[in-house]
């Protein structure tokens, strides 16, 4: 965290704001009894309660003040600046500076300062011993020995007196209580003539002798043991006495058990060591350089960023401390972060660069050889350090590899370029707004259905150029983007919504609106979809139609005639009467004439029924020949009449020659209690008795029809039935077949083709050869002639005979492979008679044979293709022929 946001926070007594303390190191010193402050750009930004008690100030009223300074003695401020200039990564040894307290008290405290890095910034570690004690007892000491003697004896600083040869000549209580002695004289007992440096860590030893060789007064800082074995840290102030020959008297001084002050500064530097490892940990490359350009830290994803150990830079000048931005070595990063805002604004037009008030430099570039030799994308922040005075001393970088992100950034904008043309040219409407409902994308489309142009819609809002009214009521609706916005979620417009575009015509439409979210789900506008619903609209009310009517007839159909009938079965709609009715030969129509045919008779009908039923009748094709009448509040009687009006004019209507018939039944419900359901079976009885009659008259009239519409189609066909006719009596006379089966024989010899009724002409009366598939429909005469006979029970007796006249007596004829005597007798006779004619008789494709090659093709084929008995009594008894 900065220094201008932890100044604007505040740091209390109560928590010292834990956005700005690391955790750690807070917990550290607030429990020290060492005076703790923490200095940053002169003024106080951290102290702990110890702090607050030495000055006499509260945190908050320390935080306040201008500058540290404003509590220290003025004779001590220029000392203090001297240590704030020369402070570095290591600690300075104590200085004894004297603070005046709130009520004006001047207080000594022997003070000692170190750089940290502190909420991102270099900050003043400052920590001190309350030495005002001391100090007052030396100057007492020497204004009188015996107030020089209270001093030693009460002092809380311990203070001794040492001989040449090591031995002490005289200690005070603090200083034996400081080794772990009760008393002076315990601890000189203990000692006798032992020396003093025993007491002294072995390795501060030479320090100390050293120390009192060279120098008559001195500080000091040495480990040394407690009487129990563990190691103490003191602090010596040191004084050599001796006569006017130089020659050494003793040494004397005091000093102070400091080791909870070392322990915080253990702690302290431990923190700072926590901090640096973070700093080693970042993923961003991350390097920083003194005043004189040398480098002081090296990351480790800087050094895998630019493939350079940090034991390779650590101490190299010469600015070859990071990335090349620019030239051969210059970095632009660190140089736009260490220039002025004048330079700054001269050279940040080449670099996408932003320079914050706290002057941090950060942005993206692209550098040809940027990492380990590969050209990247960075980005990159650096901002100087600067001392208590305000004096730059260096600069820290970062920098971060982000050529991936802005491939991927490239790749999206492709895409989204390739969306929106998709989006310019698809075949619906499409208008894209902001956050503010304005529009910025509006295609052709939008464009043709609206009346807008897209220059004439940006910008505007879209309920301006959108106008959507329910087709009913003409009245606005609700903006489907405002919607969208609202709730965040897609919608689709209501039914009946049209669009009026700007020249007023109105176009019912379809849409839905959905909104445009960035990667973490913020809403930054609303894309609509729209098309012209006209076709698709006239499309389902099409099928909503067929879903009630009858495509080829255009009634209702059963489905909705059973919905009619369960609504209006009740009591204000009785009487209730059901018709039912069945078209009579629809299946000998379709079976001669084609489907074609049957369809118009079904519509013809169909007109008729409609056009002689009553507005309020419910008249509905059920079937393929059925229809139903549902007709609410008429009796049997009415009924009666709307039939009879409909059959007055069926007899006037011809279809293709074809008749129309129809049989009618009905029956009426005239009570609640009674069930729809038999009055239903009952109008259908009523029916299919009234049918029993009424169609066998008319398929004997449909026969008539075909037989003479085959014979208009060719006068050959008409000859050939006559001869066979007679030549099939002939042959049954012979064979004494009985004079009712004469006659089916004689007339079934009439109808043999009757199925040619299907048969193109230009196959009947093809001259040459015929084709395979012409050839097809000519077999399946004899099929199309079973159908048609056998729908008509006056003609259904010889339906089997027409079927199987094409039949060979050796198994190889056709419809179904009949041999022998599965063969009936009559198609027998009526194949052999059918032969003879077409071999005696000329055809198109060739002339009629000789009499005698005749004879001889039936002779050879006797047992093969025709019955052999029927073969000898047609040559002998009916041509005469000796066999």
């Amino acid at each position: 965290m900065d220094y201008p946001e932890t100044m604007e926070r505040g740091i209390t007594k109560a928590g010292n704001n834990p956005e700005a303390i690391n955790g750690q190191f807070q917990i550290l010193v607030e429990n020290v009894i060492t005076p703790i402050c923490v200095v940053q750009q002169g003024r106080y930004i951290y102290v702990n309660p110890p702090f607050e008690k030495i000055s006499g100030y509260s945190a908050e009223e320390l935080y306040g003040m201008k500058s540290n300074w404003e509590i220290v003695d003025p004779e001590h401020q220029q000392l203090i600046k001297e240590m704030t200039l020369q402070s570095g990564p290591e600690s300075h040894p104590n200085r004894e500076i004297k603070i005046i307290n709130r009520v004006g008290e001047g207080r000594w405290i022997a003070y000692t300062e170190s750089v940290i890095d502190y909420g991102g910034q270099p900050a003043i570690l400052g920590s001190g011993i309350d030495i005002t004690e001391r100090k007052q007892m030396e100057e007492e000491l020497k204004r009188s020995e015996e107030k020089y003697r209270s001093i030693f004896e009460n002092s809380a600083d311990g203070i001794y007196q040492i001989s040449p040869q090591g031995s002490f000549i005289s200690i005070n209580l603090a200083f034996a209580k400081t080794f772990g002695f009760t008393s002076t004289e315990e601890m000189i007992n203990d000692i006798h003539d032992v020396q003093y440096q025993l007491y002294v860590y072995p390795e501060d030893r030479k320090k100390l002798l050293d120390s009192l060789v060279d120098h008559d007064h001195y500080s000091l800082e040495t480990q040394m043991y407690h009487k129990d074995g563990w190691k103490i840290w003191m602090s010596f102030a040191v004084r050599a006495v001796r006569n006017r020959n130089g020659e050494l008297l003793h040494i004397e001084g005091t000093c102070r058990n400091i080791s909870e002050r070392k322990h915080s500064e253990a702690l302290v530097k431990a923190a700072q060591q926590q901090m640096e490892q973070v700093i080693e940990l970042l993923p961003d490359a991350t390097s920083v350089i003194d005043q004189q350009g040398k480098v002081v830290f090296w990351n480790k994803a800087m050094e895998e960023m630019t493939g350079v150990f940090k034991e390779q830079m650590i101490g190299r000048g010469d600015y070859e401390y990071t990335i090349p931005f620019y030239g051969k070595r210059r970095p632009v990063l660190i140089d736009l972060a260490l220039v002025s805002n004048r330079e700054f604004d001269d050279i940040k037009g080449k670099y996408d660069f932003v320079k914050q008030k706290d002057d941090t430099i950060f942005g993206e570039i692209y550098v040809p050889n940027a990492c380990l030799g590969k050209g990247a994308y960075l980005w990159g922040a650096a901002s100087k350090l600067i001392d208590l005075d305000g004096n730059i001393i260096g600069a820290i970088q970062s920098v971060r590899d982000i050529t991936e992100r802005k491939e991927l950034e490239k790749a999206r904008a492709e895409e989204a370029a390739i969306q929106k043309m998709t989006l310019l040219s698809i075949g619906d409407g499409v208008i894209s707004t902001n956050r503010q409902g304005e529009i910025y994308l509006f295609n052709k489309v939008a464009e043709q259905l609206t009346g807008w142009t897209k220059e004439e819609a940006f910008g505007k809002s879209l309920e301006e150029v959108f106008d959507i009214r329910n087709e009913f009521t003409q009245e606005r609706s609700i903006s489907p983007v405002r919607e969208v916005l609202e709730t965040g979620k897609t919608i689709e417009i209501a039914n009946h919504t049209i669009l009026v575009s700007k020249d007023g015509i109105e176009r019912p439409i379809e849409d839905s609106a959905a909104p445009i979210k960035d990667e973490d789900g913020n809403i930054n506008g609303v894309v609509l979809v729209f098309r012209d619903f006209t076709e698709k609209k006239e499309r389902q009310a099409k099928i909503e139609y067929l879903s009630y009517h009858d495509y080829l007839t255009g009634l209702y159909n059963r489905r909705f005639f059973e919905e009619e009938l369960k609504r209006l079965d009740t009591e204000r709609n009785l009487p209730i009467t059901l018709v039912m009715a069945d078209v009579n030969g629809l299946k000998l129509a379709n079976d001669a004439f084609g489907h074609a045919i049957g369809d118009e008779l079904l519509r013809k009908v169909a007109e008729v029924m409609k056009e002689k039923c009553r507005a309020d009748d419910i008249i509905a094709r059920i079937g393929g020949d059925e229809f139903m009448f549902l007709l609410p509040k008429t009796d049997s009687d009415e009924a009666e009449i709307i039939v009879q009006r409909i059959n007055a004019t069926l007899v006037q209507e011809k279809i293709n020659s074809i008749a129309l018939s129809v049989s009618f039944g009905w029956e009426t419900k005239r009570k609640t209690a009674e069930e729809m359901t038999t009055i239903y079976k009952k109008a259908e009885d009523y029916m299919y008795r009234r049918k029993l009659s009424e169609g066998s008259s008319m398929g004997s009239r449909t026969i008539k029809v075909i037989i003479s519409t085959l014979y208009e189609k060719n006068i050959r066909e008409e000859q050939h039935s006559q001869r066979v006719s007679e030549l099939c009596a002939a042959i049954g006379i012979a064979l004494d077949i009985g004079a009712e089966d004469l006659g089916e024989l004689r007339t079934g010899g009439l109808m043999h083709d009757i199925g040619k009724i299907t048969l193109d002409e230009t196959i009947l009366n093809k001259p040459g050869k015929l084709n395979g598939s012409e050839w097809f429909e000519i077999k399946r005469h004899s099929e199309t002639g079973y159908r048609i006979l056998s729908s008509v029970n006056e003609f259904s007796h010889l339906a089997d005979c027409v079927l199987a006249h094409h039949e060979r007596w050796d198994g190889k004829g056709y419809p179904n492979g009949l041999k022998g005597t599965e063969i009936p007798l009559q198609a027998r006779i009526m194949a052999l008679a059918d032969a003879y004619d077409a071999m005696t008789s000329d055809r198109p494709y060739r002339k009629a044979l000789s009499e005698d090659t005749v004879i001889e093709e039936i002779k050879s084929n006797s047992g093969k293709q025709f019955d052999p008995i029927v073969a000898r009594v047609f040559l002998e008894k009916v041509l005469g022929i000796r066999w």
